[in-house]
């Protein structure tokens, strides 16, 4: 909603269009995570529901996220939920299989909020290796020949067009977008209010309970004033 209100997002249809790439196999932590995005972000449709759709693909999913450690990226996710609304020609460009040079990423990735959730993006190098151009590759292969889907490259200097044809759509074109200023460039993260509402808390909510905190204390304190004496006696001895 931040973003609708900077004007910098506006929906394409009457429900949301914001699919979040999803898994579901990672056990029930990861369970409870997707079930607390859901709370966070009503608007936003998670992308395991239609994965479950493509039921060999998301088998073949699942297969290489248990025991290869490998995992899709976001624009080849998005691939199986076009085919999973059954959508036949797939039109592609910016899936470059991280083969740019520099900064592998469409956005600047060292912002404050992302690293706090990722701190792997601090480094100037921070690809994951669970994502490889030849798992991406592999995946576009499985989607053709299971489910009849055509895959076309629209941009003729993509590493896309190496494995796929050109569109044959005679209709080709170049824009440069406009570069804004004042937008949002990092992750949005809910204030700590948020959470609260829907249950979520930093520390276990036992610890929020003003009477616990005090018994903790109390258990806490001969240890505290033991370690406080040996301190003193350190400074003396000096």
């Amino acid at each position: 909603m931040q973003l609708i209100k900077n004007n910098e997002y506006e929906y394409e249809y009457e429900y949301a269009d914001i699919i979040l790439s999803s898994f579901l196999n990672l056990g029930d932590s990861e369970l409870k995570k997707i079930q607390r995005l859901e709370k966070l972000l009503p608007q936003i449709d998670l992308g395991h529901s239609y994965l479950k759709k493509l039921r060999a693909f998301d088998a073949h999913l699942q297969y290489h996220e248990l025991y290869e450690n490998k995992r899709i990226t976001s624009g080849v996710y998005m691939c199986a939920v076009a085919t999973a609304m059954g959508y036949k020609d797939l039109y592609l460009t910016g899936i470059d299989f991280y083969q740019e040079k520099g900064n592998p990423y469409a956005f600047h990735h060292q912002k404050e909020n992302i690293i706090k959730l990722l701190p792997s993006f601090s480094q100037n190098k921070s690809q994951n290796d669970i994502h490889s151009m030849e798992y991406d590759l592999n995946a576009l292969y499985f989607l053709q020949k299971h489910y009849g889907v055509n895959i076309y490259c629209i941009s003729p200097e993509s590493p896309l067009c190496n494995y796929f044809p050109l569109s044959p759509l005679n209709n080709p074109f170049t824009f440069i977008p406009e570069e804004k200023k004042n937008y949002t460039q990092d992750i949005l993260i809910p204030p700590e209010s948020v959470y609260k509402k829907i249950g979520i808390y930093s520390k276990p909510r036992i610890y929020q309970n003003l009477i616990f905190r005090l018994f903790w204390d109390i258990l806490r304190l001969p240890n505290d004033i033991k370690k406080a004496l040996k301190a003193k006696k350190m400074r003396l001895r000096k």
